[in-house]
């Protein structure tokens, strides 16, 4: 049974496993011993079930168990950031790295929190010194490449877009096309170029957020559906991105935040 994070993260890849996953984790005896086991069921319950306030809880205990373990903090920075208080969220970021400070996972998850705080400068400060002692890590390719992205700085954004790529495993795009595409077509153009040429399944919430920045929010709105059917572990987190923004007062995008718990406001 899933008793890390790394563990889960892998349970989580798939919606399936992520069921057994919470069995077991539910089977789990529960105690103040066992603080990562409360921070691994508050992922669960973020991810799985939308359990808000539950998995709170979880985070709570893990913490009164362990105050000064690292990826506990971090974990509940992500929690944080995905039910909207953004402040918070980057202080327990900025704990948990201050707590293991020359770890890729903390300068990851601080750049990350700060890009949902819309704190990109910061955001991107974070991802470089993570990338250089990490250079495979997708969450934070991707980091960099929407606080760049948000931030208008293109060429940035287009070497992280293809860093992540690297990543990855898989070359769809590069940076001339990328260059190309936004001489032609601005913002609009380089999306029209990733919906057209990323795999359909390569981090399916990222479509979402690009027929959000195309204005056509039927499109959009059906990618979101599909994400709570299917339990797309980005989901939550993408929520809060920029290019939402132009949504927020649809009554759509409101009634699906209503469903998934969370407050509609960025």
């Amino acid at each position: 049974m899933p008793e890390t994070l790394d563990q889960l993260k892998s349970a989580l890849s798939d919606r399936h496993i992520l069921e057994k996953a919470r069995v077991a984790i539910g089977a789990l005896s529960l105690d103040p011993g066992m603080p990562k086991a409360h921070a691994t069921r508050g992922y669960m319950l973020m991810f799985s079930d939308y359990a808000w306030a539950e998995a709170e809880r979880e985070f709570r205990s893990a913490i009164a168990g362990a105050p000064n373990e690292a990826s506990i903090r971090s974990q509940y920075a992500s929690f944080l950031g995905i039910v909207g208080r953004f402040d918070q969220s980057v202080r327990e970021a900025y704990l948990a790295l201050s707590l293991d400070p020359e770890s890729p996972a903390m300068l990851q998850s601080a750049s990350t929190m700060l890009l949902g705080a819309r704190m990109y400068d910061s955001a991107l400060v974070m991802a470089r010194r993570s990338i250089a002692l990490e250079p495979n890590n997708q969450i934070t390719w991707n980091a960099r490449w929407q606080s760049a992205w948000y931030s208008n700085h293109f060429d940035e954004a287009f070497e992280a877009i293809v860093g992540l790529q690297n990543a990855a495993g898989f070359h769809a795009v590069g940076v001339a096309e990328l260059k190309a595409a936004f001489a032609s077509g601005g913002k609009p153009g380089v999306v029209r170029l990733l919906l057209a040429k990323w795999p359909q399944g390569f981090r399916p919430a990222y479509r979402a957020l690009w027929y959000a920045e195309l204005g056509d929010r039927d499109a959009a709105m059906e990618r979101l559906e599909r994400g709570y059917d299917e339990k797309w572990i980005s989901l939550p987190y993408v929520l809060r991105w920029q290019s939402f923004d132009g949504m927020r007062s649809d009554p759509r995008f409101i009634a699906f935040m209503k469903k998934i718990g969370l407050p509609p406001a960025a």
